[in-house]
C-alpha cells in the first residue's frame, strides 16, 4: 500500500518496506531488516522536522497536510517494527540478539515520539500564523540556536543508525541536556521580556 503526499508527487509506502515475515527464523537477517527499517522511519521523521521549521516561518495547510500523513505512516512503520520485534523475541536469542531487540523497539519508539513532537510544532506555528504572532528579536535568536543544535542532534542521529559512533553518540546525549538548558532559559527569557 502506498500514499502519495498531498500536493506532491512523491508516493511514500504506508507499510514498512523491509520486514519480511519469512526472515523471522532467522534472527540476525531479522534484526538487520529491521534497522533498514529504523533507517526509513527516521528519515521520515527528518522530513516531517525539515517541514515543521518551513512552517515555523511560512505556514501552509498544504505542509500542515504534509506533516500530518507523514505522522500517520512513521506511526504505523513503528506499530509494524514493534508488531515483527515481537515474532522476533519469541525464539531463543543470544544476549546480543536479545539487546538488539530491545535497542531497535526503543529506537522505534522514539523516533516515533519525535514525530508527535513535531507535530505539535506545527500546531503552534498555526496558532502563531492565525494569531499573528512576531517572535522579538531575541526570541528569533533562542530559537534559532535551539533550531540549530536539535538539528545537529538529528543528523548525528541519523549517522549512527546508518553507522555506529561512540563520540557522536556521546555528543548527542551532551547535546540534549544543552537543548533542554537553551529551552528552559528562553522560557524564562521570554516571561522576563513578556
Amino acid at each position: 500500500m502506498e500514499k502519495i503526499i498531498p500536493g506532491q508527487d512523491e508516493t511514500i509506502s504506508v507499510v514498512s518496506e523491509y520486514l519480511d515475515e519469512r526472515a523471522i527464523p532467522n534472527p540476525p537477517r531479522a534484526l538487520d531488516n529491521v534497522h533498514k527499517e529504523i533507517a526509513r522511519q527516521a528519515d521520515l521523521g527528518w522530513k516531517m522536522y525539515l517541514i515543521s521549521l518551513d512552517l515555523i516561518k511560512n505556514y501552509s495547510q498544504k505542509d500542515e497536510k504534509k506533516l500530518f500523513y507523514l505522522g500517520m505512516i512513521v506511526n504505523n512503520i513503528k506499530t509494524e517494527i514493534v508488531q515483527y520485534l515481537w515474532k522476533i523475541s519469541e525464539q531463543n536469542l543470544s544476549t546480543l540478539l536479545s539487546k538488539k531487540v530491545f535497542s531497535y523497539t526503543a529506537m522505534a519508539n522514539d523516533i516515533e515520539r519525535i514525530g508527535r513532537h513535531v507535530l505539535s510544532i506545527s500546531e503552534l506555528a498555526k496558532q502563531k500564523n492565525q494569531r499573528k504572532i512576531k517572535f522579538s528579536l531575541c526570541g528569533e535568536n533562542e530559537l534559532a540556536e535551539i533550531i540549530h543544535l536539535v538539528t545537529e542532534n538529528y543528523t548525528d542521529t541519523l549517522s549512527i543508525i546508518r553507522k555506529p559512533d561512540s563520540n557522536k553518540y556521546f555528543d548527542v546525549i551532551r547535546r540534549e541536556e544543552e537543548v533542554d538548558e537553551k529551552v528552559k532559559e528562553a522560557h524564562d527569557n521570554h516571561l522576563e521580556r513578556f
